[in-house]
């Protein structure tokens, strides 16, 4: 097994710009590290999941752990039966009674196949049995995609999907489970592509999405409303007028609300932005800046809310093409800082 890196940053108050050490070195296995995914158990062991690129169709998926006053040990691969040909996509959510849940999108795209593939888990283990391919009631001509799934306050979970190649059909579709294993047939909410939908207060949801009007025009991120439990959406609004923005990525806040994490390219620069919400879908103030404007792109955030604040996941580019998850440590004020490891 390899060790791979993770890249946190803690961020409390409004400005997303807490006090960090450096980042720490860390070690990268070789090919691409993305789509990183985590949840908290109540132990404070957190778990990370995430997508390992040998090259465009031989990918895997990684589950890793850290414990309390621990560091992250090695990376374990989760179990792909061969007909699955690939695991992309990889989405944890940890729920009652430390049940983890891990939902990845399986099959060949290159031949117009895809599905979601269920794993289980009993707290910190990193032992992920499969639970087969979930039915979501979808055309099987399309190719189910890029799940995301999202805990509900009453323990259920809300998986949304991205349906490719079933033409008219395409976009985002939303599906409900109240044990996180068998889902109500999905409901299509709108266009879009990597749709993320979390809760904002007990009857208000947010979807992101990203879109573009041709394959030669460059994607832009936006997000959707709904105000009844996810029956309809009110219209798609653009999350910044940056010319591309891309990989949106609600966090759900635990007093309601959300925070909205997304990509913005300018020229050959990135950034992650973000922009929050309050329980009724109002925009709060304007965009916010996580990272700083830099040539090393960064690609598909993740986050969640511990008890200290907002911890965001990404990729960062440390080489042409070659991208890493590295680990960056907040640190609070006057905290001691965590002895290196040796």
């Amino acid at each position: 097994m390899t060790c791979f890196a993770l890249t946190l940053v803690l961020a409390t108050g409004p400005t997303l710009c807490a006090a960090a050490a450096p980042p720490a070195a860390a070690v990268a296995g070789p090919g691409l590290q993305l789509q990183p995914s985590s949840c908290r158990l109540r132990s404070g062991t957190r778990l990370l999941a995430f997508e390992y690129l040998r090259s465009a169709y031989d990918r895997s998926v990684y589950v890793k752990r850290r414990r309390p006053g621990f560091g992250w040990s090695l990376a374990r691969p989760v179990p792909q039966p061969k007909r699955d040909h690939a695991q992309r996509h990889p989405s944890l959510v940890c729920r009652t009674g430390d049940q983890v849940f891990l939902y990845v999108q399986v099959g060949n795209l290159a031949r117009r196949h895809g599905a979601v593939r269920l794993y289980r888990a009993a707290g910190d283990s990193l032992a992920f049995v499969d639970q087969g391919r979930l039915s979501l009631g979808l055309p099987a001509a399309g190719a189910t995609t890029e799940p995301f799934a999202a805990a509900t306050p009453g323990g259920g979970v809300l998986l949304t999907v991205t349906l490719r190649h079933a033409g008219a059909r395409d976009g985002c579709y939303l599906a409900r489970s109240s044990n996180g294993i068998r889902f109500a047939p999905a409901r299509r909410t709108g266009p879009g592509q990597r749709c993320r939908t979390v809760v904002l207060s007990r009857r208000t949801l947010v979807q992101t999405f990203q879109r573009r009007a041709r394959r030669s025009h460059p994607f832009r991120a936006g997000y959707r409303i709904s105000r009844d439990g996810g029956r309809s959406w009110g219209p798609d609004q653009r999350l910044s007028r940056l010319r591309e923005t891309f990989d949106a990525a609600p966090v759900a806040r635990s007093g309601g609300g959300a925070t909205l994490l997304y990509v913005a390219r300018l020229g050959r620069r990135t950034a992650l932005l973000s922009i929050r919400l309050d329980p009724a879908g109002h925009r709060l103030r304007p965009a916010g800046r996580v990272t700083p404007w830099s040539t090393h792109r960064v690609l598909t955030p993740q986050g969640r809310f511990d008890p200290a604040g907002l911890v965001v996941l990404f990729a960062r580019e440390v080489r042409p093409l070659d991208f890493d998850i590295f680990v960056q440590a907040p640190t609070a004020p006057g905290a001691p800082r965590p002895a290196p490891r040796r």
